[in-house]
């Protein structure tokens, strides 16, 4: 009961039936066989058990004078058909569905360019045309078919209204007009609208049901990073003053935050590991304003503050931050991206050595302190220095990073407080206190 015409085939001698679907261009799909008598001669169609579904009765020539009746098992086709849901990005009421009229009405905000617009629609039949998610002008009522399992067909007349309000007229108005005159009109997007002004874009988030402003410099950044439908999302405040930091603003984003600072340009942190850290620790009254966004350092991500650095392995584990003295020789050595790799921890007190910090690595240690400045210890001399007891037993801190020494094979140094721990590839490593 699809509308193709099917072929049916008496295999005389095979005692089987052949069906043959019809594909609906002239072809027929492979033969499925199906058994009957043993010499069958002919058939024919009809609801022998009064089902509504066709079943087939085929004649035996073997001498049986039987008939048998193949009963079509196969589930009733569905006769449903009706539209069940019909909406755009950006619809700011509801959709109103009448299936005695088989219409179906929608309100779209004011502006809003309906020529090309996308609807969603869910139904009950087997297809719709025209399709969900296609884009269409409803500049005048349009027509849409939904075709039922058993080929019948609904149609529906869906009509598009522009709601003579302004969505965005309350906020312009309570920005005192600083968005400027207009330069286009509303356009839906998935979750909201926008609207472009002559001193930025107007955004109504759908999920928030409010409007917020973003413009100037972070609206660049903004629009770099792919605007509404980047990683960042809808915006989900206005622009707001920095707590902390004279003369700069930050907006929040449904996937991160933008910051804007004098003499230190445009940067955003996405929402995750690395924001939760930044917030945590006190954000930019206590790190700076980022002057970086975020990047790939190894197997994980990294952001530069004004004043530390954070970096986070890309699993389960937190962010960290380096900061002080110790970020200053992590960064001479390269950073996120260098010899030390990416912290393991946070920055701490060395246990027995009074007013002395470290910070761990992938690659090795950073050891701070006023009498030492900062130097870091790693590969096997560092194995080394800990089976020693580190900076508490007798060597102390580090006074100089691991330097090479001329000696064959390959060797080198670092040196201590009060000693060395030298490494010569054919003896390994050795400690020498003094």
């Amino acid at each position: 009961a699809d509308g193709k015409t099917d072929l049916a085939v008496a295999n005389y001698g095979g005692g089987n039936v052949s069906i043959l679907l019809g594909n609906g261009n002239g072809t027929l799909a492979a033969a499925v066989n199906y058994t009957s008598g043993a010499n069958p001669s002919s058939v024919t169609t009809g609801d022998f058990n009064r089902d509504g579904k066709t079943d087939l009765a085929v004649a035996d020539m073997s001498g049986s004078n039987n008939v048998s009746i193949l009963i079509n098992s196969a589930s009733a086709l569905s006769t449903a058909k009706a539209i069940t849901g019909f909406t755009f990005p950006g619809q700011t009421g509801s959709t109103t569905i009448n299936e005695g009229a088989h219409t179906v009405a929608v309100t779209m905000p004011n502006g809003t360019d309906v020529t090309a617009l996308v609807p969603t629609i869910t139904h009950t039949g087997a297809s719709v045309s025209p399709a969900s998610g296609v884009g269409h002008d409803f500049t005048t009522p349009q027509t849409y078919t939904v075709t039922a399992e058993d080929a019948s067909i609904q149609d529906y007349t869906v009509t598009v209204t522009v709601d003579a309000t302004d969505i965005f007229l309350a906020k312009w108005n309570a920005l005192g007009g600083a968005p400027g005159n207009s330069t286009g009109v509303a356009t839906a997007i998935a979750g909201g609208i926008y609207k472009n002004y002559v001193n930025g874009r107007l955004y109504w988030n759908q999920s928030t049901d409010t409007v917020y402003w973003v413009h100037g410099a972070i609206l660049i950044k903004y629009d770099q990073k792919g605007r509404e439908t980047g990683a960042l999302g809808l915006p989900v405040s206005d622009e707001l003053d920095v707590v902390g930091i004279t003369g700069a603003v930050e907006s929040d984003f449904t996937g991160g935050r933008i910051y804007w600072g004098p003499s230190v340009g445009t940067y955003y942190i996405s929402t995750g590991a690395i924001m939760t850290r930044y917030l945590a620790g006190g954000g930019p009254a206590a790190f700076g304003l980022p002057i970086s966004d975020e990047y790939t350092a190894w197997d994980g991500r990294a952001q530069n503050m004004q004043r530390a650095t954070l970096t986070w392995d890309g699993t389960a584990n937190p962010a960290y931050a380096v900061y002080g003295g110790i970020l200053v020789k992590y960064n001479m050595l390269g950073g996120p991206t260098g010899a030390l790799h990416l912290a393991t921890g946070e920055e701490m007190d060395v246990p027995g050595v009074t007013g002395a910090r470290v910070s761990a690595f992938q690659n090795g240690n950073v050891y701070w302190s006023m009498a030492t400045g900062s130097h870091t210890v790693n590969g096997g001399i560092f194995v080394r220095y800990t089976m020693f007891g580190g900076p508490a037993s007798a060597l102390g801190l580090p006074i100089t990073d691991e330097y090479p020494l001329a000696l064959n094979g390959g060797a080198a140094r670092s040196a201590f407080q009060h000693g060395f721990i030298t490494w010569w590839a054919p003896y390994g490593t050795w400690v020498d206190v003094i």
